[in-house]
């Protein structure tokens, strides 16, 4: 696009700025849509920032645990290594000070200079987040992150208090502030890992630093739309309460949790296992009453797993794709099974093997053509196989896209278009359970796929990894999705597909399988039926002997 690049100034507190900031100012440094061109450098008063909180007031224990649980859990990339900032040429720089919140007047009239400069977003990533006066330093706002809708004033203990009461998820938002007004230009919620406080907040935080740069790009393309779609948009909520359960004695049970935890898995290990197996129903419906009376179990060899099952009924008789892998070898391949509705299966045949992982054989009749589309992230690729002898002789034909770490690709043909759905992780350190991408094209094999101006369509951890085929019931789209948030593979949602086009997807949740049917059952995450026959994997916990 042949159009001026975005005018930025950036906040930032202090002389080194956290890795997850670093990479995200390299992200819009070298793009074609932005340019930060001044620095406002913040001097925090830190005599006046005490909160009056007795959850804050504590904060020395926690902030004690959560270093020593970055040195027990070391990640790389780590969002919160220290990098020095000095790499930007920029036309000027503006030093100024601030209390919790509020400016001193001499920063007031540093930062009116900037009234004439035609600064375009003015973007806050210090702690602090002093009240500016944005209608009068930028045209589109002030744009700044939080990582909790608990403890947005202490950005070092975001996610701390969702891992302490055990929430489903940790809610991170991109909020504007614009006319007077704060709305919320992204929420996503992301993963809240019990074991470990950094784990949770380094995945978070990764993920996080992407919704800016993604927001500058579509701005830059559709400048016009910014007002009345922010206009639309919800308020910033409401900081909720700090619970009185998140205090020392939540700190403390869990250390005492996690500990006694740890000790448990490694004696169990010695004598039990988890493994993945198919479950299957004869039904014109999915859903049941009793999944342990109405689904019967199909337990593999205790070498191996047997997880992601797709049907190909072919002349009455089913084939059931599935990722088979050797639990020793820990890669997967794709093996396809006879079932007969009686429970008998013949012996699984590897059919396509390659030196990476391969899993979710997602199956595609086109123009009397059976294609199959298997997960093959770990080559940062999605490939398209041909059948050329059903069910056993498989080809590969080309790689549809590459570049990204693609995870349980699913195609729907609708509308004249063929709609990839997948997810992905964009960057190093982000989850690929929680963000679901949109592609689409016109011609399945030839065709150029583009990327769907709403990427990612979902960004929840609850709904977003695909888990089977979408389908069709009384003329509505459903897209069977991984509830990832206690664990990968946890439990399934059906998404109905309420608005797909070339510019606008939604959807909303209609229905939720849970892993409560069987004391040994830990999980479920992938559902396909086809002519009366239900396929679902499970989790289960097994003994060794």
């Amino acid at each position: 696009m042949d159009q001026t690049k975005l005018n930025i100034a950036l906040i930032l507190e202090g002389d080194k700025i956290d890795r997850w900031q670093s990479e995200m100012i390299s992200i819009l440094t070298s793009s074609y849509y932005a340019e930060i061109k001044w620095l406002i450098r913040l001097n925090r008063n830190k005599s006046n920032t005490k909160i009056n909180h007795p959850f804050y007031k504590k904060s020395f224990w926690h902030q004690s645990f959560l270093k020593l649980d970055q040195k027990i859990f070391k990640i790389k990339p780590n969002a919160f290594d220290q990098i020095n900032f000095n790499s930007i040429k920029l036309h000027e720089e503006i030093k100024i000070s601030s209390t919790e919140t509020f400016l001193s007047e001499e920063s007031k009239k540093r930062l009116n200079k900037l009234t004439d400069k035609e600064v375009d977003v003015i973007l806050d990533l210090s702690k602090t987040k002093p009240k500016l006066n944005s209608s009068n330093l930028s045209k589109y706002g002030v744009w700044h992150l939080t990582f909790s809708d608990y403890t947005p004033k202490n950005r070092n203990l975001s996610g701390l208090h969702e891992v302490l009461l055990k929430k489903d998820f940790i809610n991170s938002r991109l909020i504007v502030d614009f006319e007077n007004h704060s709305k919320t230009l992204i929420n996503s919620k992301s993963f809240v890992d019990l074991s470990s406080i950094h784990k949770s907040r380094n995945s978070l935080f990764w993920k996080t630093s992407l919704f800016i740069p993604r927001q500058l790009e579509l701005l830059y393309k559709n400048r016009q739309n910014f007002v009345p779609r922010i206009n639309n948009l919800e308020p910033q909520p409401s900081i909720n309460n700090l619970e009185n359960n998140s205090s020392l004695f939540s700190l403390f049970k869990h250390i005492y949790i996690t500990t006694k935890n740890v000790v448990k898995n490694r004696l169990f290990k010695h004598f039990i296992f988890n493994q993945w197996i198919l479950l299957f129903k004869v039904s014109e419906n999915y859903k049941a009453k009793d999944y342990s009376k109405e689904y019967s179990r199909i337990t593999p060899p205790k070498d191996r797993i047997w997880a992601d099952p797709f049907i190909y009924n072919n002349n009455g008789k089913y084939f059931v794709f599935i990722e088979e892998m050797l639990i020793k070898q820990n890669k997967g391949f794709i093996s396809v099974m006879e079932l007969n509705i009686d429970g008998t299966i013949s012996k699984p045949i590897p059919i396509i093997e390659n030196e990476y992982h391969m899993s979710y054989p997602f199956l595609l009749k086109d123009n009397d053509h059976l294609y199959m589309i298997p997960e093959t992230g770990s080559n940062k690729t999605i490939e398209l196989y041909k059948c050329l002898d059903f069910p056993y002789k498989w080809e590969f034909q080309k790689v549809l896209l590459e570049g990204e770490k693609a995870v349980d690709t699913t195609v729907l043909k609708h509308n004249n278009k063929y709609w990839i759905f997948t997810n992905k992780k964009e960057i190093l350190g982000v989850s690929a359970h929680e963000e679901l991408f949109l592609y689409y094209t016109d011609d399945f094999i030839n065709g150029k796929w583009k990327a769907h101006p709403k990427n990612p369509i979902v960004s929840d951890v609850r709904f977003s990894r695909p888990a089977g085929n979408i389908f069709t019931k009384d003329n509505k789209l459903f897209r069977p999705a991984q509830n990832c948030s206690k664990g990968y593979g946890y439990g399934i949602n059906i998404q109905e597909i309420i608005v797909l086009n070339e510019n606008e997807y939604e959807e909303k949740n209609i229905d939720s399988i849970y892993p409560n049917w069987s004391n040994d059952l830990l999980g479920t995450h992938t559902i396909n039926h086809t002519d009366g026959l239900t396929v679902i994997d499970a989790l289960i916990q097994r003994s060794k002997f």
